[in-house]
């Protein structure tokens, strides 16, 4: 076994020092910049580049850096206030998250109350109601809603009639009638009902 890694280390160093050469050889050709000699030292001291500052090239300043840092730090402080807010926003949610089911169940029995209420109470009355008036319509018209209506069409003429010849009693003596045929109910009555 001493042979096998004895042979890998000479195997390791030889390729080690066999490496330099090599990569001497591959070393890039880079193309010639310019007229193919040096510039004159004299013309490189002479043309020195300073930036004109406009609206995109600013000039970097004790005062600009100290207002950038001012404004990352008013950000910093906005942000760490969204955060807070967010946070306190958040608490709230859950809290109500966490009362929901209370309050449903709060609901559902008030709503079970409220539905009974209707079965046993407002229902039949309603449906007592609806036969009354039926029976009362029934009564009125007789059976026959056709046959009234043509009755009541011919009282209306009538009634017409004696309002063009200035006839109140008659007018009076025929709106009286038709109640009593109708069976207007009082007001108390019309109260009761409803």
């Amino acid at each position: 076994m001493t042979s096998y890694v004895r042979h890998v280390l000479v195997l390791a160093m030889l390729t080690a020092v066999a490496a330099p050469p090599a990569l001497a050889q591959f070393k890039p050709k880079l193309p010639k910049i310019g007229g193919g000699g040096k510039a004159p030292a004299t013309a490189s001291q002479s043309t020195s580049r300073s930036p004109t500052f406009n609206d995109r090239v600013i000039e970097i300043t004790d005062p600009r850096i100290d207002a950038l840092l001012a404004g990352y730090g008013a950000e910093f402080a906005a942000l760490d206030a969204a955060d807070r807010k967010h946070a306190s926003v958040r608490t709230a949610y859950e809290d109500e998250n966490k009362q929901h089911p209370a309050r449903l169940k709060e609901y559902q029995e008030k709503r079970k109350a409220w539905q009974q209420c209707q079965d046993t109470h407002v229902k039949p009355a309603e449906a007592k109601a609806k036969r009354e008036t039926e029976a009362s319509q029934a009564q009125v018209t007789g059976g026959n809603e056709e046959d009234f209506e043509r009755r009541m069409n011919e009282v209306a003429e009538r009634i017409k009639a004696a309002q063009a010849n200035g006839d109140m009693g008659e007018v009076m003596r025929l709106s009286d009638s038709l109640g009593k045929a109708v069976g207007a109910p009082s007001a108390a009555a019309a109260g009761k009902a409803k």
